[in-house]
């Protein structure tokens, strides 16, 4: 019954690029931040007659992509691009005309909760920070150069959460030479397992 609600309120099949899922080769639309291949999606083409356990992460954005809790809000999308030897930098933005999948050598990750395009309350602005050798900074605090001279304030990409409620992420920063400036909604995100990261305090919050 969820599947077929899936459909009512516009997703189409999770698994129709495939041509086994989708003889009659009638491909479905990609929402913005979701993948064609979702193993947990209730919209996959054959459920395998699962029993229904909640939907999954690229369920609900794009669910939330089609129908926003509030008009002004966005994912936070989240990028890594692989420079030389295993030395890696990340970006963030709000606009997925950005860098859409794949653009610039940057590669998609996911969503890192939402933002906002306008400040409402409780929220503040969140700066996007650039140096020299290309390394983003994300912040909610505008004198970011002031400590670190190299990055320069690029201006504002959107507003988030300065403090805490049943609705908000936390959104954990960090740091390694290699990889520059990292943040994450997780806590123990498998992409910063291992030595050379530090860091790990709450920077701001996001919607959930």
């Amino acid at each position: 019954m969820v599947h077929e609600i899936g459909h009512i309120i516009g997703l189409h099949h999770t698994d129709w690029q495939t041509p086994t899922a989708n003889p009659n080769n009638v491909l479905g639309v990609l929402i913005n931040g979701t993948w064609n291949v979702d193993s947990q999606s209730i919209i996959n083409h054959i459920y395998n007659g699962q029993p229904f356990n909640g939907l999954s992460g690229l369920d609900l954005l794009a669910i939330r992509t089609i129908y926003p809790l509030d008009n002004g809000e966005r994912p936070l999308y989240t990028y890594y691009k692989n420079l030389s030897g295993n030395v890696k930098l990340h970006a963030w933005t709000g606009n997925w005309n950005d860098y859409g999948f794949y653009s610039n050598g940057f590669i998609y990750r996911g969503a890192t909760g939402y933002f906002y395009n306008y400040q409402k309350s409780g929220t503040v602005p969140l700066y996007r920070f650039q140096n020299s050798l290309e390394y983003y900074y994300l912040s909610i605090d505008p004198n970011v150069h002031l400590n670190f001279p190299d990055f320069q304030n690029t201006g504002v990409i959107g507003y988030v959460y300065n403090s805490h409620s049943d609705n908000k992420l936390p959104v954990y920063e960090f740091w390694y030479s290699n990889e520059g400036h990292f943040i994450s909604n997780n806590f123990n995100d498998a992409w910063i397992s291992g030595p050379g990261w530090t860091g790990g305090r709450i920077t701001f919050y996001v919607g959930k």
